[in-house]
């Protein structure tokens, strides 16, 4: 595929390139992961090899695929030149040798809602009879009548190159196509086309965005490297549904909850010092970058909590259910410290009692959470004063007690 490159003026200015142009290129890349999801297992999809995109069974079976992409215009009219230029290529194919038509299934992709007279009339076309009447059919519309096709010399030069090569192509040949050409047409946006495909296969609807993002990029990479080793962009639809697979499973909502949280800032971090978690650390002489450890699993579950809640990935009622787990797991540990570590200091048996705690590992859902989540929801409890670590932090923290329970 020929690639145009911007051009630069003697002003510094880049001229700008079509967008269509820029759509048409990218197209590739989403249809060929489209291609991926929906090829059998054990197939083989290519890219600018056989043609546009390609798919190759064990089977033996092909389908080559010619891609369409416009934002304005129709390429599947009539006289569309990207119409009878698929033709071309498709006829030429066969008649090299590089195309077996008896197995190979033609398809035409165009990005948003289409229809044509001739295209419609090919398509439909299933047995060789109706090819044939197809083709005729094809042959009045550019031509004119038969047998004197009047308006055929009234063909635009660029139109003819490719149309009467077509129509005046062998009829076996041009035959053999037609009855397993097929025309498929997206939405208009065939990122969404994507999406809604991959939310019908194996991905939770609140993870359909990242797990299409990391597809097509794999896709891009994959292709890219291929490229530069001088290969052919020939991809394995078992080694894609392996990447994709593993990738569902470390991120989709059966399985674990993925952190949207940022990294506080030390700003945001020392304006958590005052706060009856921090005291709560203080009473079991907690190092300093212990305390910024809290403060940053704080603040990092009290975001995932509120965006797991409003993406719908969290009910927000499982949250006082894990509350309640900690809470009566806190409880049954503080009681094994104390009867265990009797001869030691309270302030070592907080100590345990909190090392514990942060050791625990509690499901939401069912679904395994980011190692911060639990100890950041300790630190929300021990803010609430609901657990405590030191054997007598309710009374050292009397007043905050007192306003808890006014």
């Amino acid at each position: 595929m020929t690639k145009k490159k911007s051009k630069v003026q003697s002003n510094g200015k880049v001229l700008k390139v079509a967008p269509g142009q820029a759509l048409g290129y990218g197209l590739q890349y989403t249809r060929l992961t489209s291609m991926l999801l929906d090829a059998p297992k054990g197939s083989f999809c290519s890219l600018e090899v056989l043609d546009d995109v390609a798919t190759q069974s064990t089977s033996g079976e092909v389908q080559v695929c010619q891609i369409k992409s416009s934002l304005t215009g129709n390429p599947v009219s009539d006289r569309s030149v990207q119409l009878w230029k698929s033709l071309y290529n498709w006829v030429s194919a066969v008649q090299s040798g590089l195309i077996d038509p008896g197995k190979t299934k033609f398809q035409l992709y165009v990005s948003k809602p289409v229809k044509g007279q001739i295209i419609d009339v090919l398509t439909a076309a299933k047995s060789d009879l109706d090819g044939k009447k197809a083709i005729a059919l094809a042959k009045e519309v550019l031509w004119g009548s038969a047998p004197e096709y009047l308006l055929k010399s009234k063909l635009s030069p660029e139109l003819a190159q490719y149309a009467n090569f077509v129509l005046e192509s062998d009829e076996e040949v041009l035959t053999s196509i037609v009855t397993r050409l097929k025309l498929e047409c997206g939405s208009g946006s065939p990122l969404s086309d994507l999406q809604e495909k991959m939310k019908g296969k194996f991905v939770s609807a609140s993870k359909v965005d990242e797990v299409v993002n990391q597809a097509c990029g794999w896709v891009k990479t994959k292709v890219d490297k291929l490229l530069e080793e001088k290969q052919p962009a020939v991809i394995s639809t078992d080694e894609f549904l392996a990447e994709i697979t593993s990738f569902v499973r470390k991120v989709d909502r059966d399985l674990i909850l993925n952190s949207y949280a940022p990294e506080p800032t030390e700003k945001e971090k020392h304006a958590e010092l005052p706060r009856r978690y921090v005291q709560q650390l203080d009473l079991i002489e907690l190092s300093f970058d212990d305390k910024l450890q809290a403060i940053s699993d704080f603040l990092r579950a009290c975001y995932d909590r509120t965006v797991w809640a409003q993406k719908g990935e969290v009910n927000r009622s499982s949250f006082d259910d894990l509350d309640k787990v900690l809470k009566r797991s806190w409880g049954n540990i503080a009681r094994r410290v104390r009867a265990e570590h009797k001869s030691v200091s309270e302030v070592d048996q907080g100590q345990v009692v909190y090392s514990d705690c942060m050791e625990q590992k509690s499901p939401l859902q069912s679904m395994e959470t980011p190692d911060h989540f639990i100890s950041g929801c300790y630190q929300r409890l021990a803010d609430e004063l609901d657990v405590g670590w030191h054997p007598r932090y309710r009374d050292f923290l009397a007043d905050a007690v007192k306003k808890k329970s006014a």
